[in-house]
């Protein structure tokens, strides 16, 4: 009986914690390469399609993925880094494995099973073997390392962020503090200029 976890993964030093995120309800379904490839949407039948091996019924999507149509290539088989790449044809489905991309690549590949595990009317289904999966349903060591990089690259890109907006607001801050001073230097200059304006202007009086 498999059943779908999603984790997400902090590395803190030389330690990996394991947080449970989301847990999708159970199934025993594994499909094989050849069972999934029936369900192209042939003849008005159920569409379905893989990324990292998790499989989705597509077919209320019918209009995007049926015979003919723009990402029809993508019916009835994994085609995970097509979803990066952009290039729907069989040349490049195969011509490199997940974990020979650099890490951002690897998130951006993960974002599209994000796209499919959260749309409203796309169903998830189970699991395909090959890559990701066993014929048990269960991870392999790459869809294991897949996830790592996915959570390192993740942690990173978030510090990466935080410090980048760490930096803007100290050079915002920076600049308004740089502002007020040269504002106060002008209202003082002005102040002396009036002052002395003022003076001579007694001064002339008296004379």
């Amino acid at each position: 009986m498999y059943r779908r976890v999603t984790t997400s993964l902090i590395i803190l030093g030389s330690f990996l914690v394991k947080n449970v995120s989301a847990i999708k309800e159970q199934t025993d379904r594994v499909f094989t390469a050849d069972e999934l490839s029936k369900y192209v949407g042939k003849d008005g039948g159920p569409i379905y399609l893989s990324v990292l091996g998790e499989v989705y019924d597509v077919t209320t999507g019918k209009d995007f993925y049926a015979p003919e149509n723009g990402y029809s290539f993508f019916a009835g088989r994994d085609a995970t880094i097509c979803f990066f790449t952009g290039e729907y044809n069989e040349e490049h489905l195969n011509d490199k494995k997940v974990l020979d991309y650099k890490g951002t690549e690897i998130l951006g590949m993960e974002q599209w099973r994000d796209f499919y595990e959260q749309h409203e009317t796309y169903k998830f289904l189970g699991v395909l073997e090959g890559d990701y999966y066993d014929s048990e349903g269960k991870e392999t060591p790459d869809l294991v390392k897949i996830r790592e990089t996915i959570v390192t690259t993740r942690t990173e890109y978030e510090e990466t962020e935080r410090k980048r907006k760490e930096d803007l607001a100290k050079r915002r801050a920076a600049r308004l503090a740089a502002e007020e001073e040269k504002k106060k230097a002008e209202e003082e200059s002005a102040k002396l200029s009036a002052t002395k304006s003022t003076a001579e202007g007694e001064k002339k009086d008296e004379l």
